[in-house]
């Protein structure tokens, strides 16, 4: 049976995220594909990659080691309890121990997680926190994971926020024009020949009607201190690098109801940099917010400057929309 034509309508969804401290895409694991046209399987480096330590947690309160984590479509709020006996130097040995402690009696409720130290070797320059499902099966990579509170902004874990108020984003390829010879034959017959244009990374433009703080400094580099809800653009010229994704609703052709889609494709920017465009007010209007930036490939984990996954509907309300 022949598949009815598709088209693109509404973002759903938009999040971002740091990339990882080894620069790989936040995940829920390592995961891969295969190239349909080669049979090559392609391995993606995943998973939460946090920093190397040692870390200062002297002094802290119980408030301090609260933490939300977000687990696709679910979250939970957890007290993490340090045990190494200096707290001025945790290793990032003991941070994982105390991490599974934790995680283990968060699996009743179906969040599946482990932490474990990396290896210095070929796949590793360093000894990192590294946070991913218990399998590859229990999330897809497309499905959002991070924790918030205190001790993850220390730990390098916060992961992925999202918005539904990004009113479009649009992409454009930044190309390198191919160059062009020119040849003349002996009796005047002219041969010009020119290469293709070659593209070398891509620009980006997001638009929203809302923005919170938390978003925009996280993208941005800039200051947030949610306590006194403070934002400071102090960040003149080093954004972090931050991975871009959003999900749009395909519809098929024929007649439809908001809400009826049939599918949902997510678009990746697997490493971008994003500064913000300024701010305006007007009498009587709201206004609009908007981010540009440039991105490219994501060498760490295997990926192109921009790649599209389709997911079925089952699978977007499970894993992302909730």
């Amino acid at each position: 049976m022949e598949k009815k034509n598709e088209y693109g309508y509404s973002i759903g969804k938009m999040e971002a995220a740091h990339l990882n401290a080894d620069k790989s895409l936040p995940s829920p694991n390592d995961w891969e594909d295969t190239n349909a046209q080669t049979g090559e399987v392609r391995k993606h480096k995943g998973g939460l990659v946090g920093k190397i330590g040692p870390f200062n947690i002297d002094g802290w309160t119980a408030d301090d080691f609260k933490l939300t984590v977000l687990y696709g479509t679910k979250t939970e709020t957890f007290t993490f309890t340090p045990t190494a006996a200096d707290k001025k130097a945790v290793s990032v040995a003991d941070i994982a121990k105390d991490f599974n402690t934790a995680f283990s009696a968060l699996e009743a409720k179906g969040i599946k997680l482990k932490a474990a130290k990396t290896a210095v070797g070929s796949d590793y320059d360093a000894e990192y926190l590294k946070i991913t499902t218990k399998t590859t099966e229990d999330l897809p990579f497309f499905a959002p994971i991070g924790f918030r509170g205190k001790l993850a902004e220390l730990l390098g874990i916060v992961g992925y926020h999202s918005t539904k108020e990004a009113k479009s984003f649009k992409d454009d390829f930044d190309k390198e024009s191919g160059k062009t010879v020119d040849a003349t034959s002996g009796h005047g017959i002219r041969c010009t020949v020119k290469e293709a244009d070659k593209i070398k990374g891509i620009n980006l433009t997001a638009s929203f009607a809302s923005l919170s703080n938390t978003f925009f400094a996280l993208v941005t580099g800039n200051t947030y201190n949610e306590e006194t809800g403070e934002l400071y653009i102090d960040n003149t010229g080093n954004p972090p690098l931050v991975t871009f994704r959003y999900f749009v609703e395909q519809y098929e052709s024929g007649q439809n109801t908001k809400g009826s889609y049939a599918r949902v494709k997510v678009v990746i920017f697997p490493s971008c940099q994003t500064t913000p465009t300024g701010s305006e007010a007007s009498e009587d209007a709201f206004a609009n917010i908007e981010l540009q930036g440039t991105g490219g490939e994501n060498k760490r984990s295997n990926l192109p400057l921009k790649f599209i996954k389709e997911i079925s509907l089952a699978d977007y309300m499970q894993y992302v929309q909730g």
